[in-house]
């Protein structure tokens, strides 16, 4: 942000003085600058399950076995700037936010 900020009239900096910055939190005109896009897409949960039937094993046979695959949060797209497009703030600071771990479980059931 230093380097490309506001220096002179009709400069096409992308971003506002050191000054311009400081004024904004200093008196009770807004600046819209800090404003984000707060727009995302998640895949939340997605679960995949397989049943085998009747398995030969040797001499013996297993009357099943499933296998499946759960994904919890496995996507989340955005382009704000914070961990998580997720506000807990009543302001809309995203303060004390944490990113959302992505988990993973995979399963056997085996039928005997």
């Amino acid at each position: 942000m230093y380097k490309k900020r506001w220096t002179v009239d009709g400069s096409t900096n992308s971003y506002p003085s050191s000054k311009g910055m400081l004024k904004a939190w200093n008196n009770s005109n807004t600046n819209s600058f800090f404003v984000e896009n707060g727009s995302f897409f998640r895949i939340q949960n997605v679960t995949m399950a397989y049943t085998f039937r009747n398995i030969r094993l040797g001499d013996y046979m297993l009357p099943s076995i499933k296998l499946s695959m759960t994904a919890d949060r496995p996507l989340t797209c955005f382009k704000s700037n914070g961990f998580t497009p997720e506000i807990t703030d009543i302001n809309g600071w995203d303060t004390q936010v944490y990113p959302l771990a992505a988990t993973y479980t995979f399963g056997v059931a085996i039928d005997f």
